[in-house]
């Protein structure tokens, strides 16, 4: 009886261990290198910004995969932290900065799914290291 309880035991911490695993990966993050702003455009509640080097298709992670239309990154301005990214990004692209961002999700207008800013770093380095 001992067995089978030690037995359950280890399927049930591994099948923990898998499922946090493959939660991780889905959820993940993408972040780009430091990049100067190409261009911004405006929309109704939404802004596209395009980086002077932008990421290539391999280089999203599960959640910005799905994304049909990555030749711009979204910030959703319906919420008062997009509308501080769009500031920052203003900023950037007026001074000639660096940003780097980081993108989780697509954001939706139309048919378009944009992969979604949800963090901005105003510095030269990655992750302002």
């Amino acid at each position: 009886m001992s067995y089978m309880c030690t037995y359950t035991k280890i399927k049930n911490a591994l099948l923990g261990f898998l499922i946090i695993t493959l939660s991780s990966a889905i959820n993940a993050e993408t972040y780009t290198e430091p990049a100067t702003i190409k261009g911004v455009t405006l929309g109704a509640g939404y802004v596209r910004v395009r980086l002077h080097q932008m990421l290539d298709e391999g280089e999203f992670s599960p959640s910005e995969a799905e994304c049909n239309a990555k030749s711009y990154y979204a910030i959703d301005t319906s919420s008062e932290s997009g509308r501080l990214f769009y500031s920052t990004i203003l900023s950037a692209k007026l001074t000639e900065a660096k940003i780097s961002v980081q993108l989780h999700g697509c954001f939706q207008n139309g048919s378009n799914f944009y992969p979604k800013i949800n963090h901005v770093y105003f510095c030269e380095n990655k992750f302002c290291g």
